[in-house]
């Protein structure tokens, strides 16, 4: 069987075609910034990304600027590292985003990278994340940590894979 992989022409005419779609989840593991940018060009109340490798943090400028910035309330990011690349979201990058995306108040992050003691989970970052969407009315989910690691102050994460939530 043939398979077929949706690219930057398919989300651009899914936007035209459909603007009414409020809801995305993307998991093509082969979707690259361009889609994700051209799928943001609808007014996305949930973005769903989950297990994309070839995206990086570069798309957050992008998704800024996009009409999804001003009604985005539920963002989830699975697993979703260029790892080829060394190109991983950061509590920065999510935080630069959340800052844009003034309704966000929902939020799922996971990351592949394996530690907690790295970069992608700055403590002042993840902290201020943490606050930002609490003062819109965010409570934080909470996992379990197995390993009896260290927590940073006001962030919970799954120690197996870094993972950051908040609910409305």
């Amino acid at each position: 069987p043939r398979v077929t992989r949706l690219n930057v022409r398919f989300y651009e005419a899914l936007a035209q075609a459909a603007p009414g779609v409020t809801h995305l989840s993307i998991n093509d593991t082969t979707t690259e910034n361009d889609s994700i940018l051209a799928a943001c060009a609808a007014s996305l109340k949930v973005l769903d990304l989950d297990g994309l490798e070839f995206i990086t943090p570069s798309v957050i400028p992008g998704i800024i600027s996009s009409n999804t910035a001003a009604s985005l309330k539920h963002l989830i990011i699975t697993d979703c590292d260029d790892i080829l690349n060394l190109e991983i979201f950061t509590a920065g990058d999510v935080l630069l985003l959340a800052r844009n995306c003034p309704l966000l108040t929902i939020l799922h992050w996971t990351t592949t990278v394996e530690s907690d003691d790295g970069p992608w989970l700055d403590p002042r970052d993840a902290a201020e994340l943490t606050q930002l969407l609490h003062s819109r009315g965010s409570r934080l989910g909470i996992f379990p940590r197995d390993d009896g690691g260290s927590e940073h102050p006001g962030v919970f994460y799954d120690c197996d894979l870094g993972s950051l939530a908040l609910y409305d």
